[in-house]
């Protein structure tokens, strides 16, 4: 297993093996995020995209992540949503980096979103429900 953010100048080659998988992860947005606007955040360096490969060099996940910081000084690795297959492959080794992450950027905790399933899926890594979201059109 090999778990890497994409450097910038790879990027040309890193994001078509994962363009799939980053735009099934906007599938869950609602419209908040697409394929274009997670390629433009990479490519001018707002976000890291964060691959996950097989032995094999095959890409089993990708996703965007990004740091925020908060008025409040809180600072959030913010992980917006995840597209990949067989998380049971990848999943424990994933939240390990993440950690390892928000730990080097000295962030107070990690935020993700998603369906309902990834929440009843990432309770076991100690995520929780944090707040609930609620829109109106």
């Amino acid at each position: 297993m090999n778990i890497f953010i994409a450097d910038i100048k790879d990027l040309p080659h890193h994001w078509p093996r994962c363009v799939d998988h980053i735009s099934r992860a906007c599938d869950s947005t609602n419209g908040e995020m697409t394929i274009a606007t997670n390629r433009d955040s990479v490519m001018k360096g707002d976000s890291w995209l964060i691959v996950v490969e097989d032995e094999y060099n095959n890409v089993l996940a990708a996703m965007t992540s990004h740091l925020m910081v908060c008025d409040t000084g809180l600072r959030i690795l913010v992980i917006p949503s995840v597209g990949g297959d067989h998380m049971d492959e990848w999943a424990d080794e994933f939240i390990d980096f993440v950690k390892q992450m928000r730990d080097m950027l000295l962030c107070d905790r990690i935020r993700g979103g998603g369906r309902k399933g990834w929440l009843r899926y990432l309770k076991q890594y100690g995520f929780r429900e944090a707040y609930t979201v609620v829109d109106m059109e």
